[in-house]
């Protein structure tokens, strides 16, 4: 049965609207959308479907997004079965980003005074999906990265200059995608390394370093690059020639992918990049709170997932410890 999004609510007074109009940056509403178009998706192929009809009074696949969804429909059961259904078809840490988008849609909703405060309370109890114990996901291991680095010095286009920049970056800084291509090249200070990330998700900056080989990386593709104000790293067309616009997430992506296919490389991606950064530093003994602030993770409890000590690592540990016999 259809339930109908009120007539002529315009999208200013639209709870979904309204929730992804207040997020901190152009990456957390693309994220969030996507979110949320996934739960009207899922949901609207229910028979119980809570979308807008079409003229002929039938749900259309257009009409599956997060503006034509009736958010301020939704209870304590329905949100519940959509968490089980989230549940079958996407990873924990996924399930959760969808049910934070989700809450943060009701809010909207309970303050533009759509919902009951008893309605809103009721449904926002819902429950994260606890991550199963074991790997946080893939990672590289040396003979990847160096195969990475191989891939991109045989290129010897600017193209290959500024891909192994970008990977050394990624990989010594833990940067997130989004950070990346928002850093400038007065963000970076040549002398020392020092990157100031501005574009974080907690909107609060800081500072990772680029040292030893991956510094020389970044040096070498600014040479390319020279030093006019703008991105760090910029697109590059097919005749070799640089622009002065940066680089999308998307972009990225697929450089990642490309170079990941010419080193012969199962998955390359930068969340990959991060993850390696962040399981390396725990592996060489670097403490959860400086890893957390190197990386940008607002709880050291989101750094030591990535933490898989090794057999060696627990006998070493224990090791230090004396029993008086």
């Amino acid at each position: 049965m259809l339930v109908p999004f009120p007539e002529g609510l315009e999208q200013a007074h639209n709870p979904a609207a309204v929730y992804l109009a207040g997020l901190p940056s152009a990456h957390s509403q693309r994220t969030m959308r996507a979110a949320l178009n996934n739960i009207a998706v899922i949901d609207g192929a229910r028979p119980d479907i809570r979308l807008v009809a079409d003229r002929r009074g039938k749900p259309t696949r257009r009409d599956l997004t997060y503006l034509s969804y009736n958010w301020a429909a939704l209870r304590f059961q329905h949100i519940t079965a959509i968490r089980a259904r989230l549940t079958e078809l996407y990873q924990p840490a996924s399930v959760n980003k969808m049910l934070t988008a989700l809450r943060g849609v009701l809010a909207a909703a309970y303050a533009l005074e759509m919902i009951s405060a008893e309605d809103y309370q009721r449904a926002v109890r819902v429950k994260g999906v606890k991550a199963k114990p074991g790997s946080p996901g893939r990672t590289l291991n040396k003979r990847e990265i160096k195969a990475l680095v191989r891939a991109c010095k045989a290129d010897d286009s600017p193209a290959g200059a500024r891909d192994l920049a970008l990977i050394a970056v990624l990989y010594m800084g833990g940067l997130r995608p989004s950070e990346l291509v928002a850093a400038t090249l007065e963000d970076y200070e040549q002398a020392s390394g020092r990157l100031v990330v501005r574009q974080t998700e907690g909107r609060k900056a800081r500072t990772v370093y680029v040292q030893g080989r991956a510094k020389l990386a970044v040096e070498v593709w600014l040479i390319t690059r020279d030093l006019w104000p703008g991105p760090l790293f910029c697109t590059i067309n097919k005749a070799g020639r640089l622009s002065d616009q940066g680089l999308t997430t998307q972009a990225v992506y697929k450089l990642l992918k490309k170079r990941g296919e010419q080193a012969g490389i199962r998955e390359c991606s930068a969340h990959i990049l991060r993850r390696t950064c962040i399981a390396n530093l725990l592996k060489n003994g670097v403490d959860l709170v400086t890893v957390a602030r190197l990386v940008g993770h607002s709880s050291v409890y989101t750094t030591a997932r990535y933490a898989q000590p090794s057999e060696e690592m627990l006998r070493k540990a224990v090791g230090v410890l004396r029993f008086p016999f």
